[in-house]
């Protein structure tokens, strides 16, 4: 994957330069923010500004230099970017020596040790244009030791599973709080003592209860209030917090205690279900649980949320069925974000007759109470629930066509890659139009309404290297279209043990071989000479010149041959997407097959030896093509409109 900091980086020609090569346009070089202040073993320090770059671009250094207990400090670190705007570089044992003495290590540091008055100045080298300077004055402090303070603990009004804060300064940062010996890497961590009083239905005393911290910066840290720690609620928490900092060794651990903060107050209300969302769902889209204390599935931890629907379920035919405390429809979501969402993707079951089933198989109207209920270990707490409405609406089969690059590198060889869009539009139209009637649609964009959905590679040659027009290479046949969640593209491990091909999608170059004069693979025995009637004038194997973006609605003979080409090749493009999606929905509806059986003039589904170039191109006189009437029923009982 690109970096982040290289994607933002434009490499644009700035006139020719004496080498010859153009500069690399970047932001000037600045350092904004040194964060933390206070260094140790480990410490990660960050830098915030402008024009950072990395091994891609150029390199970056930092050269440290001041005064530090009446002795000068220079010495030039490596620093490493995270983005344009964030870079940094670690402590670590060697550069202690050189801030400090040749002979220190890090325990012989200070506690508090003195500071360190300078400069920071950050260096960028490089070709074409990279170098650059730029510096900030520090004031920092190189320890051994860090005393932690807390100055206060929010939120106040708290639920299961709550992210609290730790305000104060001192907190270990991730990496750091090893001892240094005997170069054990072993790190340390912040921890919050409590101590004081659980008042509610189980009242206790607490004493010590040690809390992990995780420090975001050196003045704020966070824990989750997990119900192992003080239970599910409703409680109130009344004490004091304690602060310390544990260093470890390789056999021993160092502990270096902070201030006490008294009157720590934690409310713990009960989970509580505020809004769901969308207000209509459908099958494989995300149902969204908004609310306060929902807890993840964790077995260790013995937790998970649940929501139970009691009211009334009307279904697309008015018929209503009630659900009480005895019977709830039950929703258990796949993930929980924070506390705060729960998440939950509609899936169905399989049914008796091999369709699905149950919630969200079909269009309902739910209404009545949701209630949030956390379990933790045996015990299972209801919480605060909502009265709400929730439409069920019908199935739909979103289907993604996705053009890889590949597919306009292939388009090269028809004389057609500067009117790329006008053949993926093609293609999309002759799709949308064979399934009309039926709820599926065509995307050439990934779904951000949908978590699961059909998805089809078009690209430019075929990877198993057989002339393929195109291949569902899922395995199987998924009668029902129990499975929204495929993928007709890349490989695919189980086809290939099986001895199929393994490589699927809808691979445009392979149609170039219709051409008598250019047939290769398995279209050889099917070229027809109007192929090479319509592509001549544009495709440069055939003699012809490639067609222009502005050619594209242009009148005269030229535009009309660059019109004709580009509804030829997004018509077979289409059709193939078409054929290759009715296989992934279950086609054809003929038990045990995955073709039409015998020559059917414009079935959609029958076997490509049956489908000629004429046909599959809608070419005038050839026969509409059609789903086969028995897979036009089956599609229209899976995925029906209403």
């Amino acid at each position: 994957m690109t970096p982040a900091w290289v994607a933002a980086l434009a490499a644009v020609a700035c006139g020719p330069a004496q080498s010859g090569e153009g500069e690399y346009l970047l932001a000037p070089l600045t350092v904004q923010t040194v964060e933390p202040l206070e260094w140790l073993l480990g410490t990660r320090v960050t830098l915030t500004g402008t024009g950072f770059v990395g091994g891609a671009v150029g390199t970056m250094t930092a050269t440290i230099q001041g005064r530090s207990g009446g002795r000068d400090v220079a010495v030039r670190v490596d620093v490493g970017a995270d983005a344009p705007d964030r870079a940094g570089f670690l402590i670590t044992e060697a550069l202690l020596k050189h801030l400090m003495d040749s002979t220190a290590t890090s325990s012989d540091l200070p506690e508090d040790g003195n500071p360190l008055v300078g400069t920071l100045v950050v260096e960028r080298a490089g070709p074409r244009g990279v170098s650059g300077t730029a510096s900030i004055p520090i004031t920092v402090r190189i320890v051994s030791r860090l005393k932690p303070a807390i100055q206060a603990l929010t939120p106040v009004q708290v639920y299961p599973g709550e992210e609290v804060t730790v305000a104060g300064s001192g907190f270990l940062l991730p990496g750091e709080g090893n001892l240094g010996d005997n170069g054990a890497v072993r790190y340390g961590t912040t921890w919050l003592r409590l101590s004081g009083h659980v008042s509610g239905d189980e009242p206790r005393d607490v004493r010590d209860l040690a809390v992990p911290l995780t420090a975001t910066d050196r003045h704020h840290a966070t824990f989750r209030l997990t119900p192992d720690l003080m239970g599910l609620g409703p409680f109130e928490y009344e004490g004091s917090a304690e602060a310390r900092n544990v260093f470890a060794g390789p056999t021993d651990t160092l502990e270096v205690v902070g201030n006490r903060l008294d009157g720590v107050v934690f409310r713990m209300g009960r989970t509580r279900l505020t809004g769901l969302s969308p207000a209509v769902v459908r099958r494989g889209q995300d149902l969204v649980f908004r609310g306060n204390g929902f807890l993840p599935a964790d077995g260790a931890m013995g937790t998970i949320t649940f929501v139970a629907f009691t009211g009334t379920l009307t279904g697309p035919d008015g018929a209503v069925t009630g659900h009480g405390q005895a019977d709830p429809l039950v929703f258990v979501p796949d993930a929980v974000e924070g506390n705060t969402l729960a998440h939950l993707v509609v899936r169905t079951l399989v049914g008796p007759d091999h369709r699905p089933a149950g919630f969200g198989s079909r269009r309902a109207t739910l209404t009545g109470l949701f209630t949030p209920h956390v379990v933790f270990r045996d015990r299972v707490t209801a919480g605060d629930g909502l009265q709400a409405t929730l439409e069920v609406g019908r199935q739909v089969q979103v289907v993604w066509v996705r053009f890889l690059p590949t597919f306009e590198d292939g388009l090269d060889a028809f004389g057609l890659r500067a009117v790329a869009e006008a053949v993926k539009e093609r293609a999309v139209a002759v799709c949308t139009g064979d399934y009309q009637g039926v709820s599926v649609e065509f995307r050439t964009a990934p779904p951000d309404d949908f978590v699961e959905y059909l998805t089809v590679e078009v690209m430019g040659s075929d990877p198993n290297d057989a002339g393929l027009l195109g291949l569902d290479n899922s395995f199987g046949k998924d009668v029902g279209n129990l499975v929204l969640d495929e993928r007709i593209g890349g490989y695919n491990a189980r086809s290939d043990a099986a001895g199929f091909y393994p490589y699927g999608g809808v691979f445009v170059e392979s149609f170039q071989f219709f051409s008598p004069h250019l047939a290769q693979g398995v279209a050889t025995e099917y070229a027809s000479e109007t192929f090479d009637a319509v592509f001549a004038p544009v495709m440069p194997a055939l003699g012809g010149d490639p067609a222009r973006a502005d050619e594209v609605g242009a009148g005269g003979a030229r535009g009309a041959a660059v019109a004709e080409a580009i509804r030829v090749l997004g018509n077979l493009l289409g059709d193939t997407i078409s054929h290759e999606v009715g296989h992934a929905l279950g086609l054809a509806a003929v038990e045990g097959d995955f073709h039409d059986p015998g020559d059917n003039p414009g079935y959609i589904m029958d076997a490509g030896v049956f489908r000629p170039f004429e046909e599959r191109a809608q070419m005038p006189g050839a026969p509409p093509r059609v789903f086969a009437p028995y897979d036009r029923a089956y599609l229209e009982e899976i995925l029906p409109l209403d």
